[in-house]
């Protein structure tokens, strides 16, 4: 019977570290299992929520090294004696069988990773600008169950460890500040010949608090995702040659979008969109010429 982690990354959350620990704790009730919970505070905010259940399948560490990559890479080490982990971020909450539809998945279909979905959940009220422009809307709602993929968030991920030490992989710290560490990361499994396949059933909802349910995050937030897939996708070519083609194959695309934005019209679903066009263009154009848009931290 494989050996099975969940990990939580968590940074100054401590309300909802508090809320997500027994919710994983009551998957790992079903499937089996422990939790590593990594605290990126150096102060140990999460300490508290993070062991109040006394709970011995439990471990809680601090990796004081700031940035989401030390956090990841530090519950790899974590799992040293694991066969198989599962992460989930602290802002999200798993619905009934996430864990178990991942486990399942990834047995029955006998993949190095399972992706499983992530659903915002808003909490407060959303504004109109925000809802007519679709940024809320379930994400690769395209994909079935099974269905494999190039690269996977890791918000809800689950890993085969044997593969993931064969290839030596480890999330990128030049990808630390900006995000793109996860598509980096499962980029390189496919690269070596490691699947990753979807699980629609796997579904964990994400709190967007109220300070990001706004234009003005979203539009930010287009941008600096339009620069990571950029990054991650040079970063990952095979050589200069390969390189150079996809600067300039994705300045057009970036040229592109930037120009559809220029002028909005329409009614505010189509303005929205045409605002997240030219803010993911911007952040396209700057990707193309190694130019990075810082998002954690700051």
């Amino acid at each position: 019977m494989p050996r099975l982690a969940v990990a939580i990354t968590t940074f100054r959350r401590p309300e909802l570290l508090g809320r997500l620990v027994p919710a994983v704790l009551t998957h790992l009730d079903q499937v089996g299992g422990e939790l590593i919970v990594v605290d990126n505070d150096p102060q140990a905010s999460g300490r508290t929520a993070a062991l109040s259940s006394g709970d011995p399948r439990v471990h809680y560490v601090v990796e004081p090294s700031p940035g989401i990559v030390a956090a990841r890479n530090r519950a790899l080490d974590e799992a040293a004696e694991f066969d198989l982990l599962a992460f989930i971020d602290d802002d999200e909450l798993p619905r009934d069988g996430w864990l178990a539809h991942l486990v399942e998945t990834l047995d029955r279909t006998g993949a190095t990773a399972v992706s499983g979905q992530v659903c915002s959940l808003p909490d407060g009220e959303v504004p109109a600008w925000v809802a007519a422009s679709g940024v809320l809307a379930p994400r690769h709602p395209e994909l079935r169950t099974g269905d494999v993929m190039a690269r996977a968030a890791s918000g809800s991920l689950l890993l085969d460890l044997a593969r993931v030490r064969e290839w030596g992989l480890r999330f990128d710290e030049r990808f630390g500040r900006t995000g793109g560490e996860d598509s980096y990361f499962t980029g390189q499994l496919t690269q070596r010949g490691g699947r990753i396949v979807w699980c629609a059933e796997a579904i964990a909802d994400e709190l967007v608090p109220a300070a990001r349910l706004t234009r003005e995050y979203q539009l930010r937030l287009a941008a600096v995702r339009a620069n990571s897939t950029v990054r991650v996708r040079v970063a990952l070519a095979d050589g200069w040659l390969q390189r150079t083609k996809l600067r300039g194959y994705w300045g057009l695309i970036g040229l592109r979008e930037w120009l559809a934005g220029l002028r909005p019209a329409g009614d505010l679903a189509t303005r929205a969109r045409s605002e997240l066009r030219r803010a993911a263009g911007i952040g396209v154009l700057r990707g193309v010429f190694g130019r990075s848009w810082g998002h954690y931290g700051d």
